[in-house]
């Protein structure tokens, strides 16, 4: 039998070691899941890796960066490029060739057939979790897809056009930050209308943040 929801996960900016960065949390929450009565196998995750866009470009570009110049901070520089370095090639540079909004975007879309595919083909109720600069990239690819004549990737299924999302958790949100580009700001439609009327009544938007941490803030 088929998982009855489904759970994209997004990692934010900075380094990530490879693929497997959401195991530990997964095997964590199905054993609450467990704990709570529920059966693990109902969940069927599907994280999405998108760092190695540009980690390649980043540490290339350090390097060219720190050849003939002897710079100061180099760990600190480093953290800068790996980190703030993700949020701006992320913005939108409109050209003949994917840019890497595209990109990012594209390995989205390729998380999300795959998860539809391990809930059978269908169009279950979808849980996304999303981490800092995760959580800008989902906000921009619901937008998208609630806006057909800006979406830059075909969808035919409503899984695909993000209609069965049900629960948002961020984690570390910076949306407030990249408003900033914009004259007015205007957030996604959640829940969709398309939602099922129990799955709305229910659909909620989880936004957690330590007040420490200064690219997290408030999403109300």
């Amino acid at each position: 039998m088929s998982a009855k929801i489904g759970i994209l996960v997004v990692h934010g900016m900075g380094s990530q070691k490879n693929r497997h960065f959401a195991d530990g949390m997964i095997e964590e929450v199905g054993q609450r899941v467990k704990n709570l009565g529920c059966h693990p196998r109902d969940i069927a995750w599907q994280p999405v890796y998108w760092a190695d866009i540009l980690e390649s470009h980043e540490t290339r570009l350090l390097s060219t960066l720190s050849k003939n110049h002897s710079l100061s901070f180099t760990a600190l520089r480093e953290f800068v490029m790996r980190n703030l370095g993700d949020a701006v090639a992320y913005q939108r540079e409109p050209g003949a060739l994917p840019d890497v909004y595209q990109r990012i975007h594209a390995r989205v879309r390729e998380a999300i057939l795959k998860l539809r595919g391990t809930l059978g083909d269908r169009d279950a109720p979808l849980i996304v979790m999303a981490h800092s600069l995760g959580s800008y990239i989902m906000s921009n690819y619901v937008w998208d897809h609630q806006r057909p004549n800006s979406a830059t990737i075909p969808v035919v299924t409503p899984f695909e056009r993000m209609q069965s999302l049900s629960t948002l958790i961020t984690f570390g949100c910076n949306i407030a930050l990249f408003s900033l580009a914009l004259a007015e700001y205007t957030g996604i439609t959640f829940p969709s209308p398309e939602l099922p009327q129990p799955l709305r009544d229910a659909a909620r938007w989880h936004n957690y943040l330590d007040p420490q941490d200064i690219l997290a803030y408030p999403i109300k």
